[in-house]
């Protein structure tokens, strides 16, 4: 399914709604941000690409210059789950 590129309803519908697709691939969160009562107010973020290095593994590079700010009210963490304890 992630190696698929797919639209679901939702994303036509935001793309009709917005003007364009919800999704953005290939981001980092840099850092959250927080206004003066430690709420949350958004991510600064930076578009990231892949590139080989000299043992031919693969590593996670920052685009200079991309950096920009999401503004949001709630942010939910996606860390992956490995299973339950044994």
């Amino acid at each position: 399914w992630p190696k698929i590129f797919r639209v679901d309803y939702g994303h036509q519908e935001a793309t009709t709604k917005f003007g364009k697709d919800p999704r953005t691939f290939e981001v980092s969160t840099k850092r959250f941000l927080s206004d003066e009562n430690g709420a949350v107010k958004g991510l600064e973020v930076v578009r990231v690409r892949w590139e080989k290095d000299a043992n031919g593994r693969f590593n996670l590079k920052e685009v200079e210059g991309s950096e920009w700010i999401i503004e949001a009210d709630l942010i939910l963490l996606a860390m992956g789950f490995l299973g339950p304890e044994s």
